[in-house]
């Protein structure tokens, strides 16, 4: 497929503003519209075809896996059903871990023998069937397990050099391109230009735009720019003002590609639209992997966010949405993503509900891999049974974006989080420190070492919660922590200090403490806090010493924290007796 003459020489002109570094002073009110190919008037029984009563964005990710098991026979069926459910945004998977679902250099080998271009099919098809296309590609992240083309190819361009290779390739880790290299920003967005020039899309959406998680093991690209550029070394972790202003540095560095990815992608044609799957809580997604995204909204750099608030049930979606619902009128430009395999269709169903409820700009569906008869069933007949435009959207292809600042609006100052309590501990030993422990489940990722290892939850855990804290399995069944020793000890209390998450501490509101005896478990200690509204750290359990070498924390069904009462989430035990 051939560019288009009028697209094609915008995308000349943007791409020699982004050579030249004066893409960020690019004034685009009043540019010209050169309109992206739109999706024709959907057409065929049972979906789609009704006149469109409301405005919210209906949009369901297709990945890479998905497109490579299906062929082209499976993704047209595919857009069918979408079409039936009155599904108005396709995400495809079209960059991804350094390579390209459509032909070029980087093509990843499963779609070069297709007959024809994925992505033109894919563009061609879902417009014929009065659906957007946004290609969803990854960003920052260049290679999973393995560097990915582009960083074999450019091994300067890695945020962390010396993992190339190494332990992280070994590991499964996502390695990373460096968001401070503009080496690497110039190479993306020519990439990302290129697309919207060859298919007849109407937006972008970027994944892994931010850092990755973790520190490198040697000097990281940005730390190395870091230091030339103001002359200091990265400073560690911190709340000092030395800390604050190499995150905001960093944070810098991310929203740089960003802003000049859009105004770049409006100077082309201003009815393109431009949005970004993110780190759902605005505080975690800025510490942990510098992802400033409000910042973006409140700058109009991005025309949507999508959160990727993928709960495995109800309360924990509200939990994520309530992170940032003091954003405003801007929530109506955001997109919460949710994980269609998290529970049953029908608990699926009351997730996009409760997003529906309040005034979000939409959902996005994660992902069309899921998606089974019983969900395109719910979808047609429910929440999506009548057609929707995206907001934003007139008739003629146009698209209306808030009025702009004027001026680039600064971004606030880093976050900073609650420090954790000082706690009062018995001078005598920590039985637990010699104990077995074994557990009856674990959450994915978690395991049962946190539990004894000395390390309490005063720590910020942002990050880092398998590594400070367990989580049992959240299935409503008892869970518990046994600990078990060669000898009998006399034992008289257990501590326990409970999982630390978003300045919150996760305490059970049941739980019993047992000791093995002859007639088997026997109680020495029962809370029962039915409401479970106190944020507690610690609780400390005493009783009459008892002699035992086997000592259970066992969480009855349902006893779990307020909001989560399938789970039990602990990050410490301590267990003393003996005087």
């Amino acid at each position: 497929m051939r560019p288009r003459k009028a697209f094609a020489s915008r995308l000349a002109l943007a791409v020699a503003l982004i050579a030249s570094g004066a893409v960020a002073g690019l004034v685009v009110a009043g540019t010209p519209a050169a309109r992206a190919a739109r999706p024709a008037a959907a057409t065929g029984d049972g979906g789609g075809t009704g006149s469109p009563v409301g405005s919210e964005v209906r949009a369901v990710w297709i990945s890479n896996a998905f497109l490579g098991r299906a062929g082209p026979g499976g993704v047209v069926r595919l857009l069918d059903r979408l079409q039936v459910a009155n599904v108005n945004v396709v995400f495809p998977e079209a960059v991804f871990r350094g390579l390209t679902l459509y032909p070029g250099p980087y093509q990843d080998p499963r779609f070069a023998a297709w007959p024809e271009d994925p992505l033109e099919l894919i563009a061609r098809e879902a417009g014929r069937r009065g659906m957007e296309v946004h290609p969803w590609v990854w960003v920052f992240a260049g290679g999973l397990g393995s560097p990915g083309p582009v960083l074999a190819a450019h091994p300067g361009w890695a945020e962390c050099p010396d993992e190339l290779g190494g332990s992280g390739a070994a590991s499964g880790r996502s390695l990373w391109l460096s968001p401070a290299l503009p080496a690497v920003r110039k190479f993306l967005m020519e990439e990302f230009l290129s697309i919207l020039s060859r298919y007849p899309v109407q937006g972008i959406h970027l994944d892994y735009v931010r850092y990755g998680d973790g520190s490198c093991r040697g000097v990281s690209a940005s730390a190395a720019r870091y230091r030339d550029e103001t002359g200091m070394d990265a400073p560690a972790a911190g709340t000092s003002s030395a800390a604050a202003d190499w995150q905001l540095w960093q944070e810098a560095q991310v929203t740089a590609f960003v802003r000049d990815l859009a105004l770049a992608v409006r100077a082309v044609s201003p009815d393109l639209i431009v949005s970004a799957a993110v780190i759902p809580e605005i505080r975690e997604a800025r510490h942990r992997v510098r992802q400033n995204w409000e910042h973006w909204l409140v700058n109009g750099w991005i025309d949507f966010a999508v959160p990727m608030a993928y709960a495995s049930h109800l309360p924990l979606l509200r939990e994520m949405l309530a992170s940032i619902e003091d954003l405003g009128p801007r929530r109506s430009r955001i997109v919460p993503g949710l994980l269609v395999s998290a529970g049953s269709p029908e608990q699926f169903l009351a997730q996009i509900e409760t997003v529906r409820s309040s005034p979000w700009g939409g959902v996005a569906l994660f992902a069309a891999d899921y998606l089974l008869d019983e969900h395109f069933a719910l979808l047609q007949h429910g929440p999506f049974a009548a057609a929707a435009t995206i907001p934003g959207r007139d008739s003629s292809g146009g698209f209306a974006r808030p009025h702009l600042p004027d001026q680039v609006i600064p971004p606030r100052a880093p976050p900073v989080f609650a420090t954790g309590p000082a706690y009062d501990r018995p001078s005598r030993p920590n039985l637990a420190r010699w104990a077995r422990v074994a557990v009856d489940s674990s959450f994915p990722g978690y395991g049962p070492g946190p539990l004894t290892d000395g390390r309490l939850n005063d720590e910020l855990e942002i990050g880092r919660w398998t590594k400070v804290a367990w989580a049992s399995a959240e299935i409503p069944q008892d869970h518990w922590i046994e600990l078990a020793w060669d000898n009998p000890h006399p034992i008289d209390r257990v501590d326990m200090y409970w999982a630390r998450d978003r300045d919150k501490y996760r305490s059970s509101r049941e739980y019993v403490v047992e000791v093995w005896t002859d007639l088997g478990w026997q109680a020495v200690f029962h809370h029962l806090d039915p409401d479970g509204r106190s944020n507690v750290a610690r609780h400390s359990a005493s009783f009459l010493p008892v002699v035992t070498d086997r000592l259970r924390i066992r969480q009855p069904a349902g006893g779990g924290p307020a909001g989560r009462p399938d789970l039990m989430w602990i990050a410490e035990v301590e267990v003393y007796g003996g005087g």
